[in-house]
């Protein structure tokens, strides 16, 4: 087993990772793997907030809005 994880790591298109529970090896195509992690990284608002692309308002009052937990 340890011979073939080897040769599958010489493929540059593929991850071969440890699965977030339990034991074992998981192998993913790398830019599913790429996509699984930017979309769980940027949607967990625990980490990440949604902010306007609009420029902010920089004569007169700014305007703050605050993330209530």
């Amino acid at each position: 087993m340890l011979r073939v994880i080897g040769q599958l790591k010489k493929n540059k298109n593929i991850i071969i990772t440890r699965p977030d529970k339990g034991s074992g090896v998981v192998v993913m195509d790398k830019s599913e793997y790429v996509r699984r992690l930017k979309e769980a990284s940027i949607n967990d608002e625990t980490k990440f907030v949604h902010i306007s692309l609009e420029r902010p308002n920089t004569k007169g009052k700014t305007k703050y809005q605050r993330q209530t937990s």
